[in-house]
């Protein structure tokens, strides 16, 4: 198992999880990596996002880029995700643009104008895409044809403007983090809001499914992650970021700049967050400047 993460100082550094040190370093002139994602296939393949707007695909085996997509956004690309065959790349921009990339001709397919706004997240789950921002809503597109399939949130909902969102593996539900400080479980078929999980008192800018749907992880930037009970809307676990939690381990410090993002393999995020992904009672990712691999030391679910 290896992990990337992603910093502003532009480069990309992987991680041995069994041994907790850097096994290379892939740089690029930029101003700074904003996020990865690894490829759901070939363990040696990961794409990246640019504050330049540049999405590009790297080889760490070689530490060669393989691919530089051109032209690249307008604007920053705060969040990236590969098509689950991995035959195709989607990015998402602050220029409110969804591109989906071919593998094959590296070139853009599609270009689909997402939001009146700034986006912050996408992700590519099953047939759908689905992306967040700053218009405060979660839509879901259809990579095929780029029509808009579902819209949650809207207008009068997360005013603030989202900043996370994902999928539950059987589709059906949606969850989002939110510069209102709570977290969401929306109908994905419906768009309804389903229920809201209050307990954070900063903006939430990370949420993740665990494999079962049944849990939630969220973290916000008053310094906390939190483990939530999907049905209940329990909290099941906090976290303080302050310190070293009870069965955190850290890997190693990284860059000197602060890093945008962190992906174990298989597993893609976003900007300027510190996704985790969670299995069973399992959870990696990043505090500060420091990678952590870490047990969940809360109650079950």
């Amino acid at each position: 198992k290896r992990l990337a993460s992603a910093s502003s100082d532009a480069s990309i550094r992987v991680w041995s999880l069994s041994t907790g040190s850097c096994e290379s370093i892939l740089l690029r002139q930029d101003t700074g990596c904003l996020c990865v994602s690894w490829h759901p296939h070939n363990h040696n393949l990961l794409v990246a996002g640019y504050s330049s707007g540049s999405v590009c695909v790297w080889d760490t085996h070689t530490g060669e880029r393989e691919i530089d997509f051109f032209p690249g956004h307008a604007r920053r690309t705060n969040a990236v995700s590969w098509s689950p065959d991995g035959q195709h790349i989607v990015s998402a921009s602050s220029d409110k643009e969804i591109r989906i990339w071919s593998m094959d001709g590296n070139q853009c397919e599609r270009k689909i104008k997402a939001s009146t706004v700034g986006l912050f997240g996408v992700t590519w789950k099953g047939r759908y895409i689905i992306s967040c921002g700053a218009d405060k809503s979660i839509r879901l597109f259809n990579p095929d044809n780029g029509r808009c399939e579902s819209v949650m949130a809207g207008e009068n909902r997360n005013s603030l403007g989202i900043l996370d969102m994902a999928l539950s593996k059987d589709g059906k539900y949606a969850v989002s983090g939110s510069r209102q400080r709570v977290v969401q479980i929306w109908n994905a078929e419906t768009g309804n809001c389903e229920r809201t999980l209050s307990g954070h008192t900063n903006w939430v800018h990370t949420v993740v499914f665990d494999e079962t749907g049944e849990r939630v992880l969220s973290r916000s930037d008053d310094d906390t992650s939190r483990l939530w009970d999907v049905k209940t809307g329990e909290c099941l676990m906090v976290s303080d970021a302050d310190m070293t939690p009870p069965g955190f381990v850290a890997l190693s410090k990284t860059a000197t700049r602060s890093l945008s993002g962190v992906a174990e393999e298989g597993q893609s995020v976003g900007v300027l967050c510190d996704k985790a992904r969670v299995e069973e009672d399992k959870a990696c990712g990043w505090i500060g400047k420091q990678v952590y691999f870490f047990q969940l030391m809360g109650k079950k679910s």
